[in-house]
């Protein structure tokens, strides 16, 4: 149902066809929280919400959608925390959330997403600091988590990251130095703009 003008809510009962496998609404102007059922619906693999009005947060029935492999839900009003039972989508190739509100830390849990590509969290009010264990997500292309408001150090293992090639942590509250370790990754993109690192500039970036 991508690209039209339907409006309102998602039906209720739409959370209670277990059978679905994708689900494509973005680009609409549908509103209202999305149905509890619907993020937990166990054989869905692409969930589609971009470019509409939603608003609420992410329920915790996500931790039940196993075969969801792209989350995309850029361009919404949600809000709110990003559940710890994220952790347990081990098929999750692409979470794209960015120009929302969601708030609070990334869970721990995201370090267990071993498939991950891309983690876009672009434009929110995350805070707190990068999770610990990052290092973890070894097929990590793409991590985008500018402007918001998150701090600490950037951490040095991000450096063994092998395959990442663009990260964007601009316009947040990082402060230290930029680890040597990240003259090790072969970045098409890096944006380190707008925190509070100092120190020198690794040599070889």
């Amino acid at each position: 149902m991508i690209h039209n003008s339907f409006s309102g809510e998602i039906p209720e009962s739409l959370g209670r066809c277990r059978t679905l496998a994708r689900v494509r609404l973005g680009f609409n102007r549908l509103s209202g929280e999305v149905p509890v059922g619907l993020w937990g619906l166990p054989h869905v693999y692409l969930l589609e919400l971009v470019d509409n009005s939603f608003s609420g947060s992410i329920a915790k029935t996500i931790g039940g959608a196993g075969n969801l492999s792209l989350l995309t839900l850029s361009n919404n009003n949600f809000s709110g925390v990003i559940p710890e039972e994220i952790g347990r989508l081990e098929n999750l190739l692409e979470f794209s959330g960015g120009n929302n509100k969601f708030n609070s830390s990334l869970p721990e849990s995201i370090v267990n997403l071993s498939q991950l590509g891309i983690l876009d969290l672009h434009n929110n009010n995350l805070s707190g600091e990068l999770p610990k264990g990052i290092q973890s997500l070894k097929k990590l292309n793409e991590l985008n988590l500018a402007n918001n408001e998150i701090g600490g150090k950037i951490p040095e293992e991000i450096g063994s990251m092998s395959v990442l090639n663009f990260l964007d942590l601009s316009n947040n509250r990082f402060s230290g130095n930029v680890p040597l370790s990240l003259q090790n990754l072969r970045l098409n993109q890096l944006n380190l703009s707008y925190n509070s690192l100092s120190g020198e500039i690794p040599p070889l970036m």
